[in-house]
């Protein structure tokens, strides 16, 4: 079994019985509890599991891995990012390269996209693939590289090797964590790494996020809030980060 996805079966199991120990996880997977350890001990390091001697305990629910990949968070405040994507909608442009990085409120955008014009459109995730396949009106483009399985999206250096010889008109993105003073920060290393190389190559920068994602860091930062210059959210956001946003001369969008 690959690692990404015992990673995930594990936290599956915190999630449902609230603890877990590394002898019976070893047995189960048939794997080391050497390989156990470092499981757990990457799973806490990126916040989502608390370790305690001999096994591992859930954390804070919110920060559950379940409710931090595509497969959970579209569940999660589902309206909101409906429309988000449909008011990001209205930035799509036929003749340009736009890119939609994997995410579940870019995933609205996707399902949104017109199919009266032609378009092309370059993605690092799987789901966005396959909602943009039924499109027939979509030049669908894909950066490749490795696979996360807990979250279907292709990050690494094959990755950003393509994006360097890429020129993106326009970027969708969405972000696991945002602070108007200390940036936008992702759980993952892999993805800030590869997030930064596509804000590099991009022209105009969209962020779609909703209004829980504020006041929230993330292990790994990547970007500046003023790197973008729109950000798409919902009518939930604290006024001082709006009136913080247009000091900083982002365009908002409620």
């Amino acid at each position: 079994m690959q690692t990404d996805r015992r990673r995930y079966e594990i936290l599956a199991l915190i999630e449902r019985s609230g603890e877990v120990r590394i002898h019976d996880l070893a047995k189960l997977f048939d794997v080391t509890e050497m390989t156990i350890r470092r499981d757990l001990n990457r799973l806490s390091e990126l916040g989502f599991i608390k370790r305690i001697h001999g096994g591992a305990e859930a954390g804070k629910k919110e920060d559950m891995l379940f409710h931090i990949t595509v497969k959970g968070r579209t569940v999660e405040y589902i309206e909101e990012k409906r429309q988000i994507g449909e008011k990001a909608v209205r930035f799509v442009e036929a003749g340009k390269l736009i890119f939609i990085h994997g995410g579940s409120t870019t995933l609205e955008l996707a399902r949104r996209l017109p199919e009266e014009v032609n378009l092309q459109v370059m993605t690092n995730s799987l789901q966005v693939m396959e909602v943009l396949s039924e499109k027939e009106n979509v030049d669908l483009l894909c950066t490749g590289g490795i696979l996360n399985r807990i979250s279907n999206t292709y990050y690494g250096p094959h990755s950003e090797l393509l994006l360097d010889n890429t020129n993106i008109d326009i970027l969708f993105m969405g972000s696991n964590g945002v602070s108007i003073t200390n940036g936008l920060s992702e759980f993952d290393f892999n993805v800030a790494s590869l997030k930064k190389k596509i804000i590099e190559r991009s022209k105009l920068k969209i962020l779609l996020v909703d209004s829980h994602k504020f006041n929230v860091e993330r292990s790994s930062s990547y970007a500046r809030i003023e790197d973008f210059d729109v950000v798409i959210t919902d009518d939930k956001v604290d006024r001082r980060i709006y009136d913080r946003l247009e000091e900083l001369n982002i365009r908002v969008i409620v």
